[in-house]
């Protein structure tokens, strides 16, 4: 159960649910702020409703038992993301390895904004970084029902260029490519591409 709270008191969790800190007494603040944390001393009960809101429940049993993830299903992007999961959504690999979501997370908004219909990927930067706040970190975001405040231009029927190569991170089948003339990143899946857009600064939920 630590592993699990150490997780919701990393940069990439705050960013998504608007905290703009990732310190952690900061973060924990934040949190309490948007209602997700209702005490500093929540007991035990509370802890497990906490996980339970946030939509890892399933996480935290499969610490201690099976080990189990959330089953991926889609044949494009599209389809993947179609409804984000909350953070920290499901595991990302790198070259077939599990990383941890201070390395890269991609889940959806906080819902209190109203925008759980996009996806916010926050990437440790440079890549293969595990930040502990946002000035260590990128943001990029799907935002195709344009539920946030500004517009972002996100191409859902892109094309690779010509320099894009993959980073070896995946989300399930996805692939994440970057491209160095490029402060986008590309999501691959199948003849499926999808370019999303770096937030910059990061979209935060107030």
């Amino acid at each position: 159960m630590r592993a699990v709270w150490s997780a919701l008191l990393v940069a990439p969790g705050a960013f998504a649910l608007g905290c703009a800190d990732g310190a952690q007494a900061s973060t924990t603040q934040c949190l309490q702020s948007t209602g997700v944390i209702q005490s500093a001393r929540s007991s035990r009960s509370n802890f497990m409703k906490l996980i339970a809101a946030l939509g890892i429940a399933a996480s935290a049993v499969a610490c201690g038992s099976s080990g189990q993830q959330p089953v991926i299903t889609g044949t494009t992007v599209a389809e993947v993301f179609a409804s984000p999961l909350p953070y920290p959504g499901y595991p990302w690999t790198h070259d077939g390895k599990e990383v941890p979501v201070l390395e890269i997370v991609a889940a959806a908004g906080p819902a209190h904004c109203g925008w759980q219909s996009a996806t916010f990927l926050t990437l440790g930067w440079p890549l293969g970084a595990q930040p502990q706040t946002a000035t260590g970190a990128r943001q990029f975001i799907r935002d195709p029902n344009h539920v946030l405040p500004r517009s972002l231009p996100l191409d859902l029927h892109s094309t690779l260029l010509a320099d894009a190569r993959p980073t070896g991170y995946k989300y399930g089948s996805v692939e994440l490519y970057l491209s160095p003339s490029d402060q986008s990143v590309y999501l691959v899946l199948g003849s499926t591409v999808e370019r999303w857009p770096r937030s910059d600064p990061m979209t935060l939920c107030s």
